[in-house]
């Protein structure tokens, strides 16, 4: 790969954080950046658009249209709820206090360049599309990215506009006494504009594993989603409802990050069942559409197998037996444990994600109260 395709992204990126800095110095807010950010991204897809030596086609013209949706219509709310509530984030006033009469030092490099930077990598992969994305294979990865950013798109904006109704509610009218949204889409999660965020740059990741190898492709949506969970999104919110009684019941019923019915059993297990659901009806078509192409029994011999692939089904039944004994300890009828041990040898990872979805189905534990090999 030229390495140096990648001066132009990275000075311009400087150079927009940069000026955003300074407005946000003169102006005393430092969460004007949070404005900028989505625009950012707008920027690094035509600095490539430009610059790409490639024809455009089909793909450039769906990312096209849905990075610049995203970024103009985040944009926009931030800048209009900025100019409405008139005064700092309050994670950002908070920075500010802690940092003290350095702030604005610090907040050059710790909020601004940080974001020059976390931007150049979550949006490289879509600057290196103008670069190595030649179409191969099936578009069906394109459309199927496509589908699913714009439905986290749709989300996103949903979840946006809600909350900006909820607080005009909150402004004015004093008798409503209701310190968080939890109707909507935020009755289905606790965070829906973020989940929307992650599955537009999901899809997009998705979008792009038809034009460059995987570890580009979702690079990009692989560190946002640590981001929002573990940084800067979840957690930051989460913290300012601590102690508070009512969001904790809340809490307690409702998803904290994907949109998931209502209950206690969907708010502690229900990303588990909807990942292992997901990760059964992949492996089920896996295997129906392998079985239609080749007879395994009669068509692939063990002795006459590589090394390499013998060793890989020992491995897979050694670990199976292993998971065999966290079923044993969980499960007290015998003909279950018998049951569960022939799916699990005979399905293998079907059968573990069948266990799974069944013991959440079911409200029973997924971990067994004693030490398993008690």
């Amino acid at each position: 790969m030229n390495w140096q395709i990648f001066i132009l992204p990275v000075l311009a990126q400087w150079g927009l954080f940069t000026a955003v800095y300074l407005l946000a110095v003169k102006k005393n807010d430092f969460s004007l950046v949070d404005i900028f950010w989505s625009l950012s991204f707008l920027l690094t897809f035509i600095l490539g658009l430009f610059l790409s030596p490639l024809e455009f086609h089909l793909a450039t013209y769906i990312l096209g249209f849905l990075i610049t949706i995203w970024s103009l219509r985040l944009a926009g709310y931030l800048a209009i709820r900025s100019f409405e509530k008139k005064e700092e984030d309050f994670r950002y006033t908070a920075m500010r206090r802690e940092w003290g009469v350095q702030a604005n030092k610090i907040a050059y490099f710790k909020i601004f360049i940080l974001q020059a930077f976390l931007s150049i990598i979550i949006s490289s992969p879509i600057y290196l599309f103008h670069f190595y994305g030649q179409t191969k294979g099936s578009p069906w990865l394109l459309y199927t990215g496509a589908a699913l950013s714009f439905i986290g798109f749709l989300i996103e904006t949903i979840a946006d506009f809600q909350k900006s109704q909820f607080k005009k509610l909150q402004k004015y009218n004093s008798n409503l006494n209701l310190r968080f949204l939890k109707h909507g889409l935020w009755k289905f999660s606790r965070h829906p504009n973020y989940f929307g965020e992650a599955l537009f740059w999901w899809g997009i990741g998705i979008a792009l594993l038809n034009y460059l190898p995987w570890y580009f492709a979702l690079t990009g949506p692989v560190i946002l989603n640590l981001l929002l969970l573990k940084v800067s999104g979840v957690p930051l919110l989460e913290k300012s409802y601590q102690n508070n009684s009512e969001y904790e019941s809340y809490k307690k019923v409702t998803s904290g990050f994907i949109l998931l019915p209502q209950g206690e059993m969907w708010a502690k297990n229900g990303t588990l069942f909807l990942f292992s659901a997901i990760a059964f009806i992949v492996m089920l078509t896996v295997t129906i559409w392998a079985s239609l192409q080749q007879n395994l029994f009669t068509e692939v011999s063990w002795s006459g197998s590589p090394m390499w692939f013998q060793a890989t089904i020992v491995d897979f039944y050694i670990n199976q037996f292993i998971l065999w004994f966290w079923v044993f300890k969980l499960e007290k009828n015998i003909w279950h444990k018998l049951i569960w041990f022939v799916l699990f040898v005979a399905f293998g990872s079907m059968g573990t994600t069948s266990f799974i979805i069944y013991r959440i189905i079911k409200k029973r534990p997924l971990f067994p109260e004693t030490k398993i090999l008690n």
